[in-house]
């Protein structure tokens, strides 16, 4: 279907067991990229094929989307029949999820201070929604850098748990370098610290019961900062020991594997090669 300003979609959602599913509502240019940007980064990264990504502030559901479970992207493969080609981000769905989730769960794992620090950039609930959208773009950019998702499916990228965690942790670290040439430094940390309230506020804490790439990846990120001695623990609680870090620095030797592992889909089991092994092993000792 053409997707224009206004978007209806209706179809049949896979393991739903009610019938037809139906969300209707608008797309939000301003929480989409600058395409502008997009094109000068399109050449470096090696951006395969466009970023499909439409940003919805969504004024109908039905079915699936009155779900407490439902999720905010909506991607064509969650659909038995009808839907949409395009992938949805359901822009209040995310916002929601900041809203009853983020602080609370990472009051959990941080002390006060430090869960003040990262949802720092997202309090606004205006510039809040618009970082996390572009965090969410720019990751799904990390995903196609290099490689299409096609490709990568067919070569076994998603073919097991690991593989999966290795490759969000990918589309992360390649989503940040992407953000340090088209942002300004200070948008870059609100991109950042968008990144780390997703993974440690909403996916870290499915890790003991729910353990999916994402909780994988939260967890990835934990065991990180601890070997940076960013973070450390206090009275059962993390919390970070500098605020004032350079997280393109501290991420430095990651992001530049990340963008030359993305190039190697061919040449070995991408997602489980030695080199990231090896510093995941570290991270852990």
């Amino acid at each position: 279907m053409e997707l224009e300003n206004d978007i209806v979609i209706t179809g049949k959602v896979v393991g739903y067991k009610g019938d037809n599913s139906l969300i209707k509502g608008v797309i939000s240019n301003e929480h989409s990229l600058d395409p502008i940007k997009v094109e000068l980064i399109r050449k470096q990264f090696q951006i395969v094929g466009d970023i499909s990504l439409i940003p919805m502030l969504e004024t109908e559901l039905f079915g699936y989307f009155n779900n407490n479970h439902s999720e905010a992207l909506i991607i064509p493969s969650m659909w038995e029949s009808g839907g949409t080609e395009k992938t949805i981000l359901r822009l209040k769905k995310l916002r929601e999820r900041f809203d009853l989730h983020v602080s609370s769960n990472l009051n959990k794992i941080f002390d006060q201070s430090s869960t003040k620090f990262l949802i720092s950039p997202l309090v606004n609930e205006a510039e809040g929604l618009k970082i996390q959208a572009h965090e969410y773009a720019l990751h799904e950019l990390g995903h196609i850098s290099n490689n299409s998702l096609l490709k990568k499916y067919k070569q076994g990228v998603f073919s097991n748990l690991s593989c999966q965690a290795i490759e969000e942790l990918r589309a992360d670290l390649i989503g940040w370098a992407i953000a340090h040439n088209v942002f300004d430094s200070a948008y870059c940390v609100d991109i950042f610290l968008s990144t780390l309230c997703l993974r440690l506020g909403y996916d870290y804490h499915r890790f003991d019961n729910d353990l999916n790439p994402h909780s994988l990846c939260g967890e990835m990120y934990i065991q990180f900062l601890k070997h940076k001695k960013v973070i450390k623990k206090e009275n059962g609680k993390y919390k970070f020991c500098d605020i004032s870090f350079d997280f393109m620095e501290l991420f430095d030797e990651l992001i530049n594997w990340a963008i030359e592992s993305s190039i190697n889909v061919d040449s070995y089991e991408y997602g489980l090669d030695k080199k990231i092994l090896k510093k995941i092993g570290a991270w852990y000792e």
